[in-house]
């Protein structure tokens, strides 16, 4: 009960601990008991208007609503899948159309705008509640307070104190969430800087109100709130620090070179340049780094050898050339009696164990000219 119901358990004890204390104030008893127990949602306001003035902070608002919804989906995708690896956009581009299409039908109804609950997402993480059962259900309940106004005025008069100890709760989960889809993906001082810079001002904007109160009137619906200066500052920084990044990283390894410490070091780099996933490019290190000793400790590798890594965020693939002879990757482990038997049986060894590592691999020489692919799915 307490895993499932922590928020209400809260609330309620909030609720008496606030009428006990008398942060309740006689104006709360007053609403309650003036509103009806039953009555007919009122729809005298409906109607459609427009208004110039606020098209700027519409699309202000309609921007930054997209990408905190992109947020609150991949955390959704994320809670609901033990294997999540990255974002499904088809899913994101749905929700993003059924938020725009609902927001449309409120507009046409005189409602406000609809947007995914971050605090109800943080509950469902907090508690381990994620079936659609119960949106179905806090839908109906919902719609229940549409017609007992008595009831809904719960609600409406919660004292701030216990709105702002539900408010941290929530939100903590959906922070901590926020901070691990973050963390998945290597950062370089350039992802650092764009994350940091966006949250200090969205932040600012809040602690120091002030600060943008003297900006233009054309451009000061931007600066209203932190959620669009933060968003508006990732977005345009993010454009601004990608110039120039490829996504193609190129290392030549010597033969007299510290084969392990460059290769891991180049894939590091790589990794975060990418936004690369840590425990891929973690796998891809040791199996590069294993392929290129065995070129080198069984003389197969007659030059220098040359990586090359491409990423696609759905795809790693890492290349490496050579001059020599090619390196066997069979399917099998040799026999304990091979491997003291043939003296090829280790490198069929070392080749096995490199397959292991990787997602797929295939290695074929022309006229000296040795190729070996490796391929990781992101």
């Amino acid at each position: 009960m307490g895993r499932l119901f922590p928020a209400l358990i809260g609330i309620v004890s909030g609720y008496l601990l606030s009428a006990a204390l008398g942060i309740i104030d006689i104006s709360t008893y007053q609403a309650f008991d003036t509103a009806p127990l039953f009555a007919v949602p009122d729809l005298s306001y409906f109607g459609v208007s427009f208004s110039p003035a606020l098209l700027i902070p519409f699309v202000v608002a309609t921007i930054c609503s997209s990408f905190k919804n992109v947020g609150d989906i991949s955390i959704c995708q994320k809670a609901g899948d033990l294997d999540w690896k990255r974002p499904e956009f088809s899913s994101i581009s749905n929700g993003i159309l059924s938020d725009g299409i609902t927001t449309t039908v409120g507009g046409l109804l005189g409602g406000v705008g609809q947007s995914s609950s971050s605090a109800n997402i943080g509950l469902a993480l907090a508690t381990r509640a994620i079936s659609r059962y119960i949106a179905f259900a806090a839908g109906g309940i919902l719609i229940f307070l549409a017609f007992f106004p008595k009831i809904a005025t719960v609600f409406l008069v919660m004292p701030s104190p216990v709105m702002g100890a539900a408010l941290i709760y929530m939100g903590s989960f959906m922070i901590v969430a926020g901070l691990g889809i973050l963390t998945s993906r290597m950062m370089d001082a350039r992802k650092t800087f764009v994350i940091g810079v966006s949250l200090m001002f969205g932040i600012g904007a809040y602690i120091l109100p002030d600060t943008f109160s003297h900006m233009d009137p054309l451009i000061s619906p931007l600066f209203e709130s932190g959620l669009a200066i933060a968003t508006i500052l990732a977005i345009c920084l993010n454009m601004i620090v990608r110039i120039g990044v490829g996504k193609e990283e190129a290392m030549v390894l010597s033969i007299k070179d510290p084969v392990a410490d460059r290769v891991f070091t180049y894939l590091e780099m790589a990794g975060e340049t990418f936004g690369a996933r840590r425990e891929v490019i973690a796998q891809a290190s040791h199996a590069v780094a294993q392929t290129c000793v065995a070129l080198l400790d069984f003389g197969l590798a007659k030059s220098d050898i040359r990586i090359t890594t491409r990423f696609d965020d759905l795809n790693l693939d890492i290349t490496i050339r050579y001059h020599g002879d090619t390196l066997p990757l069979p399917m099998h482990c040799p026999s304990e009696k091979e491997i003291q038997e043939d003296e090829t049986a280790m490198k069929n060894l070392a080749g096995f164990l490199i397959r292991n590592y990787v997602d797929s691999i295939q290695s074929a020489c022309k006229n000296g000219e040795c190729t070996i692919s490796i391929h990781y799915d992101h």
